[in-house]
């Protein structure tokens, strides 16, 4: 029976000192995106997938010109398109017809923003998206998402401009 006890210890002791190894911090990709992050997601993606030109910097804002993005919905955009950085890296050049430059590499870049979400009720969300480039080169939509399930979709795209 004393055995039985020493052997039981010893598997335990095993198993405790293993899953101690293995528990590691989950990168920002991986870690769950609050509600509103879920949001600005899916209006992000949508947006950074019409958007073509290969080797610009994509630097995104949330909810107002310079807010930075979390660390999680970056991270989350990065798997989308690689190029995604926080809009804090980017400024406006004023001399040059407010072209977006990336502060790092100097070249030109692309401004991807949400402005904050209105809640119309409980499962049911109203916010603008848009990419800018430069003075009378950007893009944008009012995105209307419904939840369903517990899952936020798009619902409508609407009023949609360019220039």
């Amino acid at each position: 029976m004393k055995h039985y006890f020493v052997i039981f210890l010893f598997a335990f002791g095993l198993s405790t000192f293993g899953s101690a190894q293995v528990a590691q911090k989950p990168n920002a990709a991986e870690r769950p995106l609050t509600e509103e992050d879920q949001i600005r997601f899916l209006v992000l993606s949508d947006l950074l997938g019409k958007e073509s030109r290969e080797k610009k910097t994509r630097c995104v804002t949330v909810d107002g010109e310079k807010k930075k993005p979390s660390k999680a919905l970056l991270e989350r955009l990065k798997q989308v398109d690689p190029k995604v950085k926080s809009g804090s890296r980017c400024y406006l050049d004023k001399q040059d017809g407010d072209v977006v430059v990336d502060g790092v590499t100097g070249k030109e870049a692309l401004l991807f923003s949400v402005n904050k979400l209105k809640r119309l009720d409980r499962d049911r969300v109203e916010l603008s998206g848009s990419n800018y480039e430069a003075n009378m080169a950007s893009f944008g939509c009012k995105y209307t998402l419904v939840r369903e399930n517990g899952i936020w979709k798009i619902e409508t795209v609407s009023d949609c401009y360019i220039s």
